[in-house]
């Protein structure tokens, strides 16, 4: 069976700051921030272009019992159970939400043995606290990925049971 994948992934922020009082009388003035960042991903195995997506519908975690993401040499199960598994040459974007509700524990990302390097060093954790997220791309030539090297990511909860989902873009060569 064939596989093919594509998608854009957009990131938008549309915003003003106004100040006021500067001045004669009561002016406005109006300072506008945006940012728009597209990526048009193309299906295919070259620079720039996708051929596999993994997400999680829902994943737990509880606090000092780690879930590890291994992107190369196991398998993933799809996550809409067509039968059909993931695995990754070349991670091209990462997605990680703590979907906890406020109050709850952080989502601790890291510390794997064989981490995707997304850090320094393999022992190093990105916090992610309740309701927040973080989107790493890794530019057009992506993150190349050696199974039982550089090929997991580790989850765990800070404290109590933490909720997540992942999304990865990547390829297969």
């Amino acid at each position: 069976m064939a596989r093919e994948a594509s998608g854009t992934l957009e990131l938008r922020f549309h915003g003003e700051e106004r100040l006021t009082g500067r001045g004669i009388g009561s002016d406005t003035g109006r300072l506008p921030h945006n940012l728009d960042i597209v990526s048009n991903f193309q299906n295919g195995t070259s620079d720039g272009q996708i051929d596999r997506i993994y997400s999680t519908a829902a994943g737990s975690v509880v606090a000092a019992s780690p879930v590890t993401i291994d992107l190369v040499g196991t398998s993933l199960p799809d996550v809409l159970d067509t039968g059909l598994s993931v695995s990754f040459a070349d991670l091209q974007t990462l997605i990680l939400v703590n979907t906890t509700a406020s109050g709850g524990g952080n989502l601790l990302v890291g510390g794997a043995t064989h981490f995707v390097g997304l850090v320094a060093d393999a022992t190093d954790v990105i916090v992610i606290k309740p309701q927040g997220w973080i989107a790493i791309d890794l530019g057009a030539t992506g993150l190349a990925l050696t199974g039982g090297t550089s090929d997991e990511i580790k989850v765990d909860a800070s404290s109590g049971t933490v909720t997540y989902k992942v999304l990865a873009l990547g390829r297969s060569a």
